[in-house]
């Protein structure tokens, strides 16, 4: 072993046994490696993913090479290495669970989007419900369901990103913004007038929902928040064409 390797273990070891905060903590920090628990994590935070981790915040990660904040694994399973002993890992833990930290802040706009959409699925539930009990036709019964399923999409994302749901009260009629209070008033007075106005307000809302998505569409770049817009989008076409055929 030459001078300059010897010169650079020792400051490896000595970098080692100076942080063992990090050490003891076990996770690692996003990176490159153990992405889905594949890969070897090299980290003083150690991965949830599956692969091994050592070293201090940057190492080999799935796609080869060292990184600064390595070997973190988004919903993997594996060994996690984490007490120190001689400078080496020793302790074992297990490195199943999910890593929210792992998640792209959200910017303020993002984040009233899915508000947003929230409560404007509620809207198109409630007030479908609403219609389908008056005229008693399959269309708004159907539609109703499905719209509790955008209700739930949406909601996923707001609990995968800890903020505050804005549907506390799931009550048909009841709405945090008094904006789609006043809405749902507006749309089922219109809607209760004739079934032919029904679906006219049915096109109405699909229609709104449809722009409100497109708009928050160009506001993100997050990829599972535009996967979840743009299967509501597709699923609004599709009410809307029910509702233009029903006339």
């Amino acid at each position: 072993m030459n001078r300059t390797t010897r010169l650079v273990l020792a400051a490896s070891l000595t970098l080692m046994l100076t942080t063992p905060v990090l050490w003891a903590q076990g996770r690692g920090r996003q990176g490159q490696g153990g992405s889905r628990g594949g890969g070897n994590g090299y980290g003083a935070q150690r991965s949830s993913g599956a692969g091994q981790g050592y070293g201090r915040q940057g190492g080999y990660g799935s796609q080869g090479g060292y990184g600064y904040q390595g070997g973190r694994g988004s919903q993997g399973a594996g060994p996690r290495y984490g007490q120190m002993q001689n400078g080496f890992p020793q302790s074992r833990g297990q490195g199943a669970g999910r890593n929210v930290a792992e998640l792209a802040p959200l910017s303020s706009a993002e984040r009233q989007d899915l508000i947003h959409m929230r409560e404007e699925e509620k809207l198109a539930r409630d007030v479908y419900i609403t219609l389908g009990e008056r005229w008693n036709t399959p269309v708004f019964t159907n539609i109703s369901r499905a719209e509790s399923n955008h209700m739930r999409a949406i909601a996923g994302l707001i609990g995968r990103y800890g903020f505050p749901d804005p549907v506390e009260d799931n009550t048909v009629g009841v709405f945090q913004d008094p904006h789609f209070t006043e809405l749902y008033e507006s749309l089922v007075a219109d809607g209760l007038k004739s079934i032919d106005d029904a679906y006219d307000v049915g096109r109405r809302i699909e229609e709104l929902d449809i722009a409100d998505l497109d708009e928050a569409l160009e506001r993100t770049q997050n990829e599972s928040i535009r996967r979840v817009y743009q299967n509501l989008r597709r699923a609004s076409e599709n009410h809307l064409r029910a509702f233009t055929a029903g006339r």
